[in-house]
């Protein structure tokens, strides 16, 4: 088993899943088991525009998941992930139908 000792994962996801889908928990379960320390943070929310220990820079990287609301503010939802991006996160995106 590979495990990613530290590391840890912001899971972006909407209002309507804020501690994730039942499917995303099984992922975060998955993923803690490999040492991997998983948030759910919802893309509307936070921690956007905030450094430290409560930003975007306490993440190695951010999953995008459940964001199923993105649709009804999409330039807002390009800014959020424009503000990851510029704080150097990695944004790792499994299907981007948006594009």
């Amino acid at each position: 088993m590979t495990t990613i000792d530290g590391a840890r994962l912001a899971i972006l996801t909407g209002k309507r899943a804020p501690t994730l889908t039942e499917d995303g928990r099984a992922l975060a379960d998955a993923l803690a088991e490999r040492r991997v320390r998983t948030d759910p943070v919802v893309w509307t929310e936070g921690p956007a525009g905030t450094e430290g220990p409560n930003g975007w820079s306490r993440y190695d990287a951010v999953l995008v998941r459940s964001c199923w609301d993105y649709h009804a503010n999409p330039d807002g939802f390009h800014r959020a992930l424009d503000d990851i991006d510029r704080r150097e996160r990695q944004v790792d995106f499994p299907e981007a139908p948006w594009n």
